[in-house]
């Protein structure tokens, strides 16, 4: 091989020790596009939507159970779950807190999901900037805990709503890949027609890929189910299952490795589809060979993504928190003027001004949630429908900030599969397939 070759294919496929520094671009690459914004915040919306629309369907005596203990307060079966991590000793606990008389009552499995879920994001962002590596692995742990109870103790509804995300963020998310790819590679990013049709016609094999790794533990787990009728036979049933005991490891090794793997290159698939052209299949492997072959420089990846993504939202959220509390000050020297429509006489909310008894800006102290206050006040006639359109606002604010999240995750998978392609495969970051949309009819090209 000649200095000229080398020097090309240090180029094109070197990496070197400051590669992760490329994912500083992701902030920007999330924030500075309104079409992926406005695609991440329809995913976010649909995913809200069928979350709370699954629980309100969803028969009361399949719902999870709610205890009252000492006082007010309420401990869940997720956080029975979360102690335990066993289902038998949960349902062990429930009973026996309904035997002994204890006040339970029924929640919707997608609302302690989402609970959940804003609970470990504010430990995450706690631990980034407290500098506390055993907090972040606590709460990562709690978060796949969480998804763990969902899965074994309402496997049904888990299924349903795991399907009704692949389809919701297979359309929209297939379109944030192909835009944040382009935006890497440098090149013009597409437009609003070229989104659709992308969304179009590739939400198919997006919506497959997460589904691919379940197939593979689902056919390991089907066929150690059969080994276990085989065990249940009187007599030679244990016998075999001793000789046959290998096959549990294989199939357990097969589950755990389908499991790792995966979850390592879901992120990173998509972008197989939006820049290479592959199909579902081939791009959830490329994936899962890219994160084989660089174990270590996808962890890295994945780390300093996790730290700055923390970062950029908490600024975010502060910088939103700011705008409320200059707002709402302002709103609130004149608001507060007036008085407010109460239906139920109270002292306390007698003596507030119309804004205060709506809704009380944010404090900068810390001590209440970044969005203010809703009031708990029974309100009547304009007061009430001021609350109410507030609280939509409040909510829309709160789908933008996921909106972000969602496409920052995006952004920062798809420059991590930038970075290990050129390294695993020699291929320059900005090589990106000219048209997926023609795939089929096998034309693609590349551009650079």
């Amino acid at each position: 091989m000649d200095s000229s070759t080398s020097a090309s294919d240090r180029h094109v496929g070197g990496s070197t020790l400051f590669d992760f520094t490329l994912l500083f671009r992701a902030v920007g690459i999330a924030l500075w596009h309104p079409t992926r914004m406005l695609l991440a915040l329809v995913g976010v919306m649909a995913s809200v939507l069928l979350g709370f629309g699954l629980d309100a369907v969803w028969p009361a005596d399949a719902s999870p159970v709610s205890v009252r203990m000492a006082g007010d307060r309420w401990v869940s079966e997720s956080e029975l779950y979360l102690v335990s991590a066993d289902v038998g000793i949960v349902r062990t606990r429930l009973s026996e807190a309904v035997a002994a008389d204890f006040e339970t009552r029924r929640v919707g499995a997608f609302s302690l999901l989402f609970t959940r879920l804003r609970v470990c994001e504010d430990r995450c962002i706690a631990a980034v900037f407290g500098l506390d590596v055993p907090e972040m692995l606590t709460a990562a742990r709690e978060l796949l805990l969480t998804i763990a109870w969902v899965v074994s103790m309402h496997s049904v509804f888990a299924i349903l709503f795991g399907l009704g995300l692949a389809a919701i963020w297979g359309f929209v998310g297939v379109g944030i890949a192909r835009g944040v790819a382009l935006a890497v590679a440098g090149n013009d990013g597409p437009t609003t027609r070229e989104y659709v049709d992308t969304c179009r016609t590739q939400w198919m094999q997006a919506a497959t890929i997460p589904l691919l790794p379940v197939v593979v533990m689902l056919a390991a787990a089907i066929a150690l189910w059969l080994l276990g009728l085989v065990g249940a036979i009187p007599g030679i049933g244990a016998l075999l299952v001793g000789v046959l005991f290998p096959l549990v490891i294989i199939g357990g090794a097969i589950i755990a490795f389908a499991m790792i793997f995966g979850a390592a290159s879901l992120p990173l698939a998509p972008y197989g589809i939006v820049a290479n052209g592959a199909d579902a299949t081939d791009a959830i492997l490329n994936a899962a060979d890219f994160v084989f072959r660089r174990p270590v420089k996808t962890l890295l990846y994945y780390f300093v993504a996790f730290v700055v993504g923390i970062v950029a939202f908490a600024a975010i959220k502060w910088l939103v928190s700011m705008s409320l509390w200059c707002g709402g000050g302002a709103l609130g020297m004149t608001m507060n003027t007036g008085d407010a429509s109460v239906a139920a006489e109270a002292a306390d909310s007698n003596a507030m001004g119309d804004l205060d008894a709506v809704w009380i800006p944010p404090s900068l102290t810390g001590r209440s949630p970044f969005y203010g206050t809703i009031t708990p006040f029974d309100l009547s006639g304009a007061s009430w429908a001021s609350r109410g359109l507030i609280r939509l606002w409040l909510m829309f604010v709160w789908a933008l900030l996921a909106a972000f999240a969602v496409s920052y995750f995006y952004a920062s998978a798809g420059i991590a599969w930038f970075l290990l392609r050129r390294e695993v495969d020699l291929t320059d970051i900005t090589e990106v397939v000219a048209e997926i949309a023609d795939k089929e009819s096998g034309s693609s090209s590349a551009v650079s």
